[in-house]
Order: C-alpha cells, then structure tokens, then sequence
C-alpha cells in the first residue's frame, strides 16, 4: 500500500442501524491520479485501520485486493468547488465488502454483498439461490449518488473472509456536475423534456455520440428504472470508441438508455440520438426527428449560431 503520508486519528462510526464500533484511520492518500490500486497481502490480523483516500478526477477505478479493515474514499470534482452526481458500476467479480455513503448522521448502503450461508446454523438452499439472484441484480445496476458541499464520501468495510478465497472490491465511477433544481413535479421529468434548440445545437456539438438511427426495440428495466432502446444506426457523426457496434455486414447498432420515469414510446423514421457514455451505458440526452434537426442546423449555420461544422448533416440527403 503506498500512502502520501501517515496520521491517526479517532475515527467513530455507526453501520447498518444501530451497531457502532470505532476503528482507527492510519493511511492517507492524495492523489490527482483518477484510478486507486491497493492490496492488504499481508495484514495484521489484530489491526483495524481505514485508508483515507481523496480523489479529484470526474471519473477513474478503484480496485483493493485481498480487502481487509475498511477503506473510505472522499470525491472531489476536480477543483470546480460544485456538487455533482457521483455513480459507481460494481466489476462482475466485486466481493468481500460493504459499500456505504456518508450521510450526516450515518451511513446508507449502495452495495451490499451476499452471505455464504454454509458457514451459519441456518443454511437453506431456497435462501441461497434468492440471495445469488440479488447479488447478480446488484452487481448489473450503476449505484448513484449526490454530493453534499462538493464532496461525496463512500466508507467501503471489508468482509470476514470465512473460505479464504481472494476477495476483490473493484468499481468504476464517474462524477457529473449537476446543476440543483427545486423539486416539484415538473422537475422530476426535466431529463425526460426534449431538446430546446440551444440545447441541440451543443449536443450536436459536444456529445460521446451523435448517430442518424432508427429505434429498433424497446424494453423497461424495472430493476435500474431505464428503458432500454435498441437502435439501428444509418450514420455515425461522432462516437467515442466502441461505442457501437459493427456486424458482419458493415453496419452498426446498439443500445441507448433513458429514465424509465420518462415513458419512453416506439417511434418510426429517422432521429438523430445524441448523448454520453457513462459506466458502460449510452445515456440519451437529445433526440429529435432527424429531418427537424436538419432544418434547425441549416437555419443556425446561416445565422453564424452554430458551435461547430454542420455541414455533413446539412447537405445529408433524406430518407
């Protein structure tokens, strides 16, 4: 474990609801790197430590081999100084821990990892198979959460390991800054709204991905709460990496995701799908008619309105 520098202080705090027991923190780590790598191999039985970490990257990966005692790790998005949603993707091999955010009083639980009931009196095999399950569901979902005062910490407690086995905790996040609103019902839908034309105009602009597709299939995920939409992709004018795939035939297609508080609908033609690539999901942003948006980029061009070259959609022949 490679620490900035070392400091101890008493550190008390209150897990699940009413249990409480003090642990000691002897490991500080500073870093504007954005991925954390530690191992406790070998440790101290008889030590109880938690590793102070504090990162300012907008995203990066933590992994802690062989877990043991209790890391807590604070968020920072970068130097803004502003709140921002944090969101983590648990790896398919995370185990052996605890993941919780610091609240002001206590601590909530994100991931809470399954029990291996043949080391309990009360093994049932019924028990087993339904505590697999929500641990699969666990692993599958992004796990978000907000900052308070721009900060967010998570307090993440290791497992007694009972089989010996080698533990993982491994997670990706990603902090985005978000502007507060007010909550009233108008603003609980206010990613589900389309598009004003400024706002198409800087997505066309700055997106992880502006594609001319057409939506193939729809489905609801009750367990994220998303819709996901599968689309059929006719153009690609911008994509980070691998964002969608290419079949035998040269064309490509995908999956992009939508709150499913929205109440997503099939829709036919063409739409120029505009959005960002989060924790491996494509997250729809914007969405209009691809004909409108052709109209709209011609209009703002011939103002001098437009952030960046339109050109190709301009002069795109119809469908």
């Amino acid at each position: 474990m490679v620490c900035v520098r070392s400091i101890y202080c008493y550190c008390p705090f209150v897990v699940g609801y009413l249990l409480t027991y003090v642990i000691w923190a002897n490991c500080h780590y500073t870093s504007d790197e954005c991925d954390w790598i530690g191992s406790d191999l070998p440790h101290d039985p008889d030590a109880k430590s938690v590793k102070q970490i504090y990162l300012r990257c907008s995203k990066g990966h933590i992994k802690w081999d062989y877990a043991y005692g209790a890391i807590r790790i604070t968020f920072q998005h970068g130097t803004s100084g502003k709140d921002f949603e944090g969101c983590i993707k648990p790896a398919p091999h995370f185990s052996g821990a605890n993941v919780y955010l610091e609240g002001k009083k206590q601590l909530q639980f994100l991931i809470h990892p399954k029990q291996n009931k043949k080391y309990t009196n009360n093994h049932n095999h019924k028990d087993d198979v339904d505590m697999m399950d929500s641990w699969k569901e666990q692993l599958s979902r992004t796990h978000c959460f907000d900052s308070r005062n721009s900060k967010a910490t998570l307090f993440i407690e290791a497992m007694p390991n009972l089989d010996g086995k080698r533990k993982t905790v491994s997670f990706e996040y990603d902090l985005k800054l978000e502007q507060r609103i007010e909550e009233s019902s108008t603003d609980i839908l206010e990613e589900c709204r389309p598009c004003n034309d400024t706002e198409l105009m800087t997505a066309f602009c700055a997106s992880d991905f502006v594609v001319k597709s057409k939506m193939r299939e729809l489905s609801n995920d009750q367990s994220s709460e998303e819709t996901n939409i599968q689309i059929s992709i006719g153009h690609i004018y911008t994509q980070v990496p691998d964002t969608f795939t290419e079949n035998k035939n040269g064309r490509h297609s995908g999956t992009v995701v939508m709150p499913l508080r929205c109440g997503v609908k099939h829709g036919d033609g063409h739409f120029l799908m505009m959005g960002n690539a989060r924790l491996g999901k494509n997250r729809l942003k914007c969405a209009p008619r691809f004909s409108e948006f052709k109209k709209l980029a011609k209009k703002m061009t011939e103002r001098g309105f437009n952030e960046c070259d339109m050109s190709e959609v301009i002069n795109a022949e119809e469908d």
